[in-house]
C-alpha cells in the first residue's frame, strides 16, 4: 500500500464492493510515514505498524455512514494487530484485525486471542490474516498442516471459546 497506485487498485476495489468496514493486513507503512487514505466514503482509518520499518500493518477504516464511535484502540509494537472497542447507538462491540506471522502462529494466535479477551467488549468482529490451516483437509491440498493437530485443536477451541465462526476473505 506504499504505491500510490497500488493504494488506489485496492480502495477503488472497495469502494465498488459497497463495504462498509475494511480490515486490511500488510499495509506496509512506517509509524511515522502512513499516508492519506481518506476517500469520501472512509474518512477515518486507524492502523497498526511496525516503528522503523516498513513491513506488517493492519488498517481498519469505517464507512462515514456507521453511525459508530470508537471508544478505545489497541495496536501492537509489530504492526500485527489492531482492536476498536465501538459503540453504536447503545450497542458495544470489538472490532479486531490480526496478521499473524509465517511461522509460529498457534502460539502467536494464542497470545494474540489473549489480548483481545481483555480488550473485548460485546461481540467480536475479526478479520485478517492468520496464516494458517484451521482444517488441512479442507484447505490444503496435501490434507496437511504445518501445525500440529493438538496444536490446531488448541487454537480451533479458543476461537470457539470467543463464539467465533470462520468466513471468507478476498484477496486483492
Amino acid at each position: 500500500m506504499n504505491s500510490p497506485n497500488k493504494r488506489h487498485y485496492v480502495l477503488d476495489t472497495l469502494r465498488k464492493l459497497g463495504a462498509s468496514i475494511i480490515f486490511l493486513q500488510e499495509t506496509h507503512f512506517k509509524r511515522q510515514k502512513i499516508p492519506k487514505l481518506p476517500t469520501r466514503r472512509f474518512a477515518t482509518w486507524y492502523h497498526s505498524c511496525h516503528p522503523t520499518s516498513a513491513s506488517k500493518g493492519v488498517a481498519i477504516a469505517i464507512a462515514n455512514t456507521l453511525p459508530l464511535q470508537v471508544l478505545h484502540q489497541y495496536s501492537d509494537d509489530e504492526g500485527r494487530m489492531l482492536f476498536l472497542r465501538v459503540q453504536t447507538y447503545t450497542t458495544k462491540f470489538t472490532l479486531a484485525n490480526l496478521y499473524a506471522p509465517n511461522q509460529g502462529q498457534v502460539p502467536w494466535l494464542l497470545n494474540a486471542l489473549d489480548k483481545l479477551k481483555l480488550f473485548a467488549e460485546g461481540p467480536i468482529i475479526l478479520g485478517g490474516d492468520l496464516n494458517i490451516t484451521l482444517d488441512p483437509v479442507l484447505d490444503t491440498s496435501s490434507n496437511k498442516s504445518s501445525s500440529s493437530h493438538k496444536a490446531l485443536a488448541k487454537l480451533r477451541s479458543k476461537l470457539a471459546d470467543f463464539s467465533l465462526t470462520l468466513g471468507s476473505d478476498l484477496s486483492v
